[in-house]
């Protein structure tokens, strides 16, 4: 023989219980956003500015084979595109893709990320 289940009583809620959930999770999402904004100021400012000085095709053709989620890809590279751009009298070497190598010329502005600092 087998008893029925239980009936489960659920309390009824205020209106301050409301009120209170409701600013709980305004404050709980006011938070997660202070986060995202926070994690983010690094990568704000990160990049530099400035003049191509000179471009520059080094060809060392090769077969790129990359195997991910969309299965094995194949490409073709010719081989590197850089530039050297000068930022406030600093010279940076900035490899780029072809599309990007062929877009600019000299002396056209050119926005990059910094790169790493140096470590010893």
């Amino acid at each position: 023989m087998t008893l029925p289940p239980s009936k489960i009583v659920v309390v009824n809620t205020t209106k301050r219980d409301t009120f209170i959930g409701l600013i709980a999770g305004a404050a709980i999402l006011a938070l997660l956003l202070l986060g995202f904004m926070q994690m983010s100021k690094d990568v704000v400012g990160q990049g530099l500015t400035g003049i191509i000085t000179s471009k520059t095709f080094t060809p060392l053709p090769e077969d790129q084979v990359t195997i991910g989620q969309g299965g094995v890809r194949e490409r073709r590279i010719d081989g590197e595109y850089r530039f050297e751009v000068d930022v406030e009298s600093r010279v940076y070497t900035v490899w780029v893709e072809k599309q990007v190598y062929d877009s600019h010329k000299i002396g056209d502005r050119f926005y990059f990320m910094r790169p790493p600092p140096k470590t010893r």
